[in-house]
């Protein structure tokens, strides 16, 4: 392997950033903040999964009073 073939795959590896992704779903962004607890960890769909079927919050297991959808900057 030469420097050039591990500089690529380390930029490859950056790209597709695994912490992005809806802990749910693991296909969408992570766009909905669960609210007391301020986790940012769901795609909006989730989020409202979780609301429907009185499910709590993926990181702590609190329970989830409201979604609060967060827009990105482009």
């Amino acid at each position: 392997m030469t420097s050039d073939e591990g500089a690529e795959e380390g930029e490859e590896a950056i790209d597709e950033n695994p912490e992005k992704e809806c802990l749910i779903c693991l296909t969408e962004d992570k766009d909905t903040l669960i609210m007391p607890c301020a986790h940012l960890c769901v795609c909006e769909n989730c989020g409202k999964e979780l609301v429907k079927a009185k499910h709590t919050c993926p990181i702590c297991r609190g329970n989830i009073s409201s979604l609060i959808p967060m827009k990105k900057n482009i």
